[in-house]
């Protein structure tokens, strides 16, 4: 396998798992949320690996993940205090925790392409380097598969809790009052979402994962009537995104995960603006 087409299969692998929690947090509008765990986790991988001693071990998902799931905890504990409206609760806490984590980052990592830069924007090309090789044959980038691992995980649970989820999504008041545990699964989701975040952080750093979380399912809900149709036109235009994307970073010589962000966000604008005429027309000759 190229390093060319490497690259391309760990961008589409990434952008399609990253696309799937985010359809959840997009219908449950949450979309921020991700913002806040995206950048709240950084002290999570700084710590793990300080321990383990090394910066590319899968147990870093380990450490970050739990740095997602404080912060989703301490910004609940702040909301149900009723001291703090909006998403003051949120602003409160992932900024010291990002800052502690580029302090941690910046004093013990200095020669580690685990840097502040990477932190931000992420690296795929780096990260497609580290090659699957089984039987002689090169599966392409190691990291991919632990990505799909993830993405597994997430789709399968969301699959299992589609009902229940459903109903805490579209009416929660309903779900509380037949006995689903709507508190319990808001937790879930939020621990999904911090696990993809930490698995997509090296692929597309603290910024640029919320694009490629978000972006797709909200192109999606402006067409989607159900939510299989939602999930399946956020996952068509999260790997379109990817590859249109890549191959443009590829071509002209950019920075490959920016470019993605980027691609993902002309065609939210492109999509929004061709419904836009289309209905104002359609509205048009219903009139006339």
């Amino acid at each position: 396998m190229s390093f060319a087409i490497a690259v391309a299969f760990l961008a589409g692998v990434s952008s399609i798992v990253a696309a799937l929690p985010g359809i959840i947090v997009v219908l449950q509008r949450q979309a921020m949320i991700t913002d806040a765990i995206s950048h709240a986790v950084l002290p999570g991988i700084v710590i793990a690996a300080m321990i383990i001693g090394a910066v590319d071990s899968p147990l870093l998902l380990v450490g970050a993940t739990i740095a997602g799931i404080i912060v989703v905890a301490g910004t609940q504990w702040l909301r149900d205090t009723g001291l703090l409206a909006g998403d003051a609760a949120t602003g409160l806490v992932f900024p010291p925790l990002f800052a502690i984590g580029v302090i941690l980052l910046s004093a013990n990592f200095r020669t580690s392409h685990l840097s502040e830069h990477t932190v931000l924007v992420g690296d795929l090309n780096i990260t497609a380097f580290n090659r699957l090789i089984i039987g002689g044959y090169d599966l392409g980038p190691s990291y991919a598969y632990t990505l799909i691992v993830v993405g597994l995980i997430s789709g399968g649970l969301m699959f299992l809790l589609r009902r229940p989820l459903s109903a805490a999504i579209f009416d929660p008041d309903f779900a509380r009052l037949t006995g689903i545990p709507v508190a319990m699964l808001n937790q879930v989701v939020m621990v999904l979402v911090s696990l993809t975040v930490v698995a997509a952080f090296r692929v597309a750093g603290s910024i640029l994962i919320v694009a490629l979380m978000i972006v797709p399912a909200a192109t999606a809900m402006l067409f989607a009537k159900t939510v299989r149709q939602m999930v399946v036109l956020a996952l068509v235009i999260a790997l379109a995104g990817s590859q249109i994307g890549f191959w443009t970073a590829y071509l002209f010589n950019g920075p490959t995960s920016a470019v993605m962000a980027f691609v993902d966000g002309v065609i939210f604008v492109v999509l929004f603006v061709a419904l836009r005429i289309y209905t104002r027309t359609k509205r048009g000759k219903t009139a006339a």
